[in-house]
């Protein structure tokens, strides 16, 4: 994949987002300021080294760390772009893309 790929957020990703921020800034506004901007900073990243994230082999996806967030991601080689899926807290429950079938 080459540098420079487009990058789409996810409505759930901004939800995540939005989430985050809300929490943090119960707590102190310039810090939630600050590290949304650190998240978003990380997911450009993403534009010159895409697989810079770890490969999510159950959700079929990839994985890049702001700790203490997870912020998973699927690579589009053929388009050249990147979707953001989800940002999701290390400490909480793993997340699951796709969930077991039940017969």
């Amino acid at each position: 994949m080459k540098s420079n790929c487009k990058i789409t957020i996810s409505a759930q990703a901004w939800s995540d987002y939005d989430q985050i921020f809300d929490l943090i800034a119960q707590d102190d506004l310039q810090t939630a300021v600050n590290f949304t901007a650190k998240i978003l900073e990380r997911i450009n990243t993403l534009h010159h080294a895409p697989f810079v994230g770890e490969e999510d082999k159950l959700n079929d996806c990839r994985r890049l760390v702001e700790t203490p967030y997870l912020i998973y991601y699927d690579m589009h080689e053929q388009e050249q772009s990147i979707d953001v899926l989800h940002i999701r807290h290390g400490a909480r429950k793993p997340f699951r893309r796709f969930q077991p079938h039940h017969t």
